[in-house]
């Protein structure tokens, strides 16, 4: 987590990147995290694991952001999808942000910025990747361009599901047919 004080280099942005660790939002912020042993919430998106149970998945975003589903990808197809009844978290207007004490998150009255929270299992029968995309059908109210899309991504989660210490990606190793 970063604050407005926090510095962040180039460097790092690249390390990120190299490593898989990214999200890439327009608006919605997902993630997939996992308590750990020591009950320590670990960040998943970039990482390979083996099967896993209790994986939570979140999105937060503002709550003048639009957000009607949130899906779970898997191997590059759709496999859950959850419509979220309300597209907006708080007044259906822009919100004016109330000031905010040194070093503290400015908070909108009424806004709950995590908008969607599930828990699953992640226990494929094979090596599988998974990716949370959350979108929204409306434009950014905040923006006059009407084109403009509410949309957000994971990178990859990979799940070694039979433990050989490697992720082995779907099709891979499959011959096609001769003629």
């Amino acid at each position: 987590e970063l604050r407005e004080e926090t510095q962040f280099t180039d460097m790092q942005l690249h390390r990120a990147l190299r490593q898989q660790r990214a999200v890439v939002s327009s608006g919605p912020y997902p993630t997939l995290t996992v308590k750990d042993a020591s009950g320590t919430v670990r960040p998943l998106v970039g990482r390979r694991i083996g099967k896993t149970r209790g994986v939570t998945l979140q999105v937060q975003a503002a709550c003048w952001v639009p957000l009607s589903s949130v899906s779970l990808v898997a191997n590059g197809k759709e496999v859950r999808r959850w419509k979220l009844p309300r597209p907006y978290a708080g007044a259906e207007a822009v919100p004016r942000a109330l000031p905010a004490a040194p070093g503290q998150p400015r908070k909108a009255p009424g806004c709950n910025p995590v908008r969607f929270t599930q828990t699953l299992d992640l226990t494929p029968d094979r090596d599988t990747w998974y990716v949370v995309v959350a979108r929204s059908r409306e434009p950014l109210p905040v923006l006059r361009h009407k084109a403009t899309a509410v949309f957000g991504f994971t990178n990859p989660v990979y799940v070694d599901a039979d433990g050989d210490g490697r992720f082995t990606p779907p099709g891979v190793g499959l011959v096609p047919p001769t003629r």
